[in-house]
């Protein structure tokens, strides 16, 4: 693991260009294709200005960065959703995956929905295609549902291209 010393806070307005940046590099870009990229299952921009606007101006979204020193390093979408709270979003810098940043952002965003949201549930959806994602949740404790459903494309998340392409729904009850 990486020894830089990282810390995390609530987005602002200010930090919206660089999240919009840092999500679409690491989910879409194919020149990167890094750990998290989707660049072949996807296409299309991952998020852009208005989507973090609305989730850092929601009374119900949280969306927690991480920097080392005055750099964001990540980021990690939180939403109360009735009794649980959804996680998505998770990003680490591609040029940084691979050092333990993202074990430790998802900590940190499992802390915040405990402690902050008083939050024992956490869900999220994956795609089901990626088999890898999908085991490094299960590594820390997530379970799969067996719901799985179509991927979204009306949801200005990028268009499949495939056809068949799916999200699984992974939980982790803790506290």
């Amino acid at each position: 693991m990486d020894t830089q010393a990282q810390h995390f806070r609530p987005a602002c307005d200010a930090d919206i260009p660089d999240i919009v940046a840092l999500v679409n590099r690491a989910y879409r870009d194919e020149s990167v294709c890094g750990w998290t990229s989707e660049c072949e299952l996807v296409e299309g921009m991952r998020t852009d200005v208005s989507q973090i606007t609305q989730m850092i101006n929601s009374s119900n979204t949280q969306l927690i960065c991480m920097f080392t020193e005055h750099r964001l390093l990540g980021c990690v979408q939180l939403e109360t959703r009735d009794k649980e709270t959804y996680l998505g979003m998770l990003t680490i810098d591609p040029s940084q995956q691979g050092h333990g940043f993202g074990t430790r952002l998802l900590e940190a965003a499992e802390a915040y929905a405990l402690e902050e949201l008083a939050s024992n549930m956490i869900s999220m959806r994956v795609i089901s295609q990626r088999t890898e994602l999908i085991e490094f949740y299960q590594r820390r404790g997530y379970v799969r549902s067996g719901e799985v459903s179509a991927y979204p494309v009306n949801s200005h998340v990028g268009q499949p291209k495939l056809e068949d392409l799916t999200l699984e729904r992974l939980f982790k009850t803790q506290g």
